[in-house]
């Protein structure tokens, strides 16, 4: 698991809670859609608590596509 301090701000309590589930219920879900991903940030950050969980994000917002689509 990553260092959260790398995660953007915005996200570093999702990313403490997300991983105390995690460990917690030995949850690790196997699909999450994400929907209204915006540039994919919180997506990115749940990759790296839930490795092997496949992301599918969806955003409207057709400015955020280029920066979306180069999301792994």
């Amino acid at each position: 698991m990553s260092n959260p301090a790398i995660i953007h701000p915005k996200l570093q309590n999702h990313y403490k809670r997300f991983s105390f589930i995690k460990d917690f219920y030995n949850y690790n879900p196997k699909n999450v859609l994400d929907i209204g991903a915006l540039d994919g940030r919180w997506s990115r950050a749940m990759s790296q608590i839930f490795p092997d969980t496949k992301f599918l994000m969806i955003e409207a917002n057709k400015e955020m596509e280029q920066k979306l689509s180069s999301t792994n």
